[in-house]
Parts: structure tokens; sequence; C-alpha cells
């Protein structure tokens, strides 16, 4: 693992540190200024470190972000419990955006989705999926 990324004040190593304890409570002593970057540097070496691999069993769900009415979309790797896309809103749109992203011969290897019977994902689901 590389020290730190270029322009970081913190290293690598102190960066998982920091997510961890970040994840279990609010223990370090830094802003969210300071911990934002943190999150977003892990994210985009996660993301380059992943392999590219299309889902065969993916599962669709909303998850509220915030307070109030905010939901967040989400589509997962079931076999490699992994998140693979997030989108704002709980709307149709919202896994649209996800479906837009993969080619129709990826789509035709979807063996199962997984989802809460959500007109708005089924509908989305029924357009790109049909044979699902």
């Amino acid at each position: 693992m590389a020290w730190g990324e270029e322009r970081s004040q913190f290293t690598a190593l102190f960066e998982c540190l920091a997510i961890d304890v970040m994840m279990a409570s609010g223990m370090l002593r830094i802003s969210w200024d300071e911990a934002w970057p943190i999150m977003e540097q892990a994210v985009e070496r996660g993301l380059k470190a992943k392999k590219k691999q299309p889902p065969k069993q993916i599962g669709v769900d909303e998850k509220t972000a915030g307070w109030g009415h905010d939901y967040l979309t989400r589509v997962c790797d079931l076999e490699r419990a992994t998140v693979e896309y997030v989108a704002d809103d709980g709307k149709k749109e919202s896994v649209d955006g996800y479906f837009a992203l993969i080619s129709k011969r990826v789509r035709e290897r979807i063996e199962a989705i997984v989802l809460d019977i959500w007109d708005p994902f089924l509908a989305s689901i029924r357009e790109h999926v049909p044979e699902s």
C-alpha cells in the first residue's frame, strides 16, 4: 500500500484506520472537511482495484439518506456483496441510470433480481430486463 495519495496530509494506512473509526463512532477529532477527502480517496482506490465483472444476481433497494424523505437507490451484486451503483431518489429513473451503464448483452446475463415490490423499480426492470 502506498504511503498516501498525492497532496494528502494523511497516509493510506491512517485513512484505512480513519474509515474504520468513523464507521464505528465519531472518535476522531477531525472535521468533516478533513474526513470527506479521506473517504473519497478510499472509494477511488477501491473502484480502481475492483474487478470489472458484471453481476448475475442483483439487489435493488432504496435507503433513507439524512432526515425526512430523502432516498438513495442502490444496486448491489448479491454474489460478491458489493455496491455496484448508487443514485439519488427512489424513482424509476434512479434504476434506469444503472441499466444505462450496462449493455443489453450484460443485462441478458442477469439471472435474478431481488427487490421490494416498488412500482417505479419494477417498471425499470420490466423495461430493461423483460425476461426477468
